[in-house]
């Protein structure tokens, strides 16, 4: 976990946030394992993917392959002094790249999630989870089968869960690593990845924006719902701007307060794809 800047408290005084996020990174499943960031501490750590930049107005949460905002609002850093109301403190728990596969066949941290969701249940700091995608590695096959496994698993969340998907789940989905293909330029066509009985073995052959409606069909099914305990959120799927009425597809994309912290997941992993 990388801090970056400090905030600028000049003329201004400062009000310290109330908010710590917790970083669970796999392979840890004990909670006691885990790590905590207390944005009033202005710590410096290192954890994989997550920046964390600060200014007068707002602290901004980047998660590498897709990007989660956190922006404080402006009570956090006020002009003038005076008295701010006490904020409730909140904890989050940041996770992603889990569960992971070192081939399509490796299953271990898929048998351990349920273990891993126990542990962050039994966590009585948690007030919620984040998780900044990539449900699989770039080694495993996009499937509905798995993303199925790990839907279910996530039922057992006592907290609500906000998620937003990575590359893995379906930008990538068209690479052969992942069980997609290859273009022929012989024939023309693409290769495709298939089993011994001659099927795809991926979801419409990798097809990204396939894959990517699948994973809405599944996660985001009720927008403006978070998944685990069920917490209202302001979705994109139900707020958009009307000038632009494709964004409404956007159900991944939400927003929400915690702790006068505005939380804000967008779906954008990188890879050219939009």
């Amino acid at each position: 976990m990388v801090m970056l800047g400090r905030p600028s408290i000049r003329a201004c005084n400062w009000y310290p946030a109330n908010v710590i996020l917790s970083s669970y990174i796999w392979p840890t499943i004990h909670p006691a394992l885990h790590h905590h960031f207390d944005v009033s501490g202005m710590d410096r750590n290192h954890e994989r993917g997550l920046v964390i930049n600060f200014s007068q107005k707002a602290l901004t949460v980047r998660l590498s392959a897709l990007l989660t905002t956190i922006i404080l609002s402006g009570v956090l850093f006020g002009c003038g002094g005076g008295n701010v109301d006490p904020v409730p403190k909140s904890v989050f728990a940041i996770i992603g790249d889990s569960p992971y596969g070192t081939s399509p066949t490796d299953t271990s941290q898929t048998a351990a999630n349920p273990a891993f969701i126990a542990a962050l249940n039994t966590d009585a700091d948690v007030s919620m989870v984040l998780h900044a995608g990539d449900i699989h590695s770039g080694k495993q096959y996009c499937t509905q089968e798995y993303n199925t496994v790990v839907f279910n698993q996530w039922k057992a969340f006592r907290h609500p869960l906000v998620y937003t998907p990575g590359d893995n789940e379906w930008t990538d989905c068209h690479k052969p690593a992942e069980g997609g293909g290859t273009y022929n330029a012989a024939t023309g066509a693409i290769d495709y990845v298939k089993d011994a009985a001659g099927n795809l073995v991926d979801y419409k052959g990798g097809d990204p924006v396939e894959n990517l409606k699948l994973v809405r069909a599944q996660f985001f099914a009720a927008p403006g719902k978070t998944l685990g305990r069920v917490m209202d959120v302001n979705s994109q799927a139900v707020l958009f701007d009307v000038a632009n009425p494709a964004d409404k597809e956007y159900v991944e994309n939400v927003w929400f307060e915690k702790s006068r912290v505005m939380v804000v997941t967008l779906n954008i992993p990188g890879g050219s794809n939009n």
